[in-house]
């Protein structure tokens, strides 16, 4: 959490990003956060007696505790718990436009958005793209956003990789 506040600051993002010491599933309660040293992007939640204890809530608990009533994207990356996250929204209240779900097991090729696609499928959303590492979704009533979806950033969108970003401030 200290490393995302810190990212946050180092971008200037302090008014844009409100960042939340918390877990989400698909049932309210408390868990322990189980970090990876060597890589704290593969940090999960569990029941292991080590670990930093952790509240872990549900998207629409979260969204009625904050008062949101909108959100036009999502993006969910969790170890392994896409499922039990989109388990805990209630897609009828709120409709993001396009839903990313991380669809690999960590550090990995291997395909999961099998035990997550079913649920969105029913909740009127169309996969749009797949870019190696995640499943993207648009919801019906936005289909005509998969057309720009389905064509990965390239030199038309003066996208520019960080590594090359880098580089260039090296010239």
């Amino acid at each position: 959490y200290d490393r995302l506040l810190r990212h946050i600051a180092g971008n200037h993002l302090e008014g844009v990003i409100s960042a939340h010491n918390m877990a989400m599933s698909d049932t309210e309660g408390a868990a322990n956060l189980i970090e990876r040293p060597d890589n704290s992007g593969a940090s999960r939640i569990g029941s292991d007696a080590e670990g930093i204890p952790i509240t872990v809530t549900t998207m629409d608990a979260f969204c009625r505790a904050h008062a949101v009533e909108r959100f036009d994207a999502l993006k969910i990356d969790v170890e392994g718990a896409e499922a039990s996250v989109l388990q805990g929204m209630d897609f009828t209240r709120f409709r993001p436009w396009v839903v990313l779900v991380e669809a690999t097991e960590p550090s990995s090729t291997v395909r999961t958005d099998a035990a997550y696609e079913g649920l969105l499928l029913g909740q009127r959303y169309r996969r749009a793209y797949f870019d190696g590492l995640n499943a993207y979704y648009v919801a019906e009533e936005h289909a005509g956003l998969a057309e720009a979806l389905a064509i990965p950033p390239n030199v038309f969108d003066r996208y520019v990789s960080a590594r090359q970003h880098a580089l260039a401030g090296q010239v």
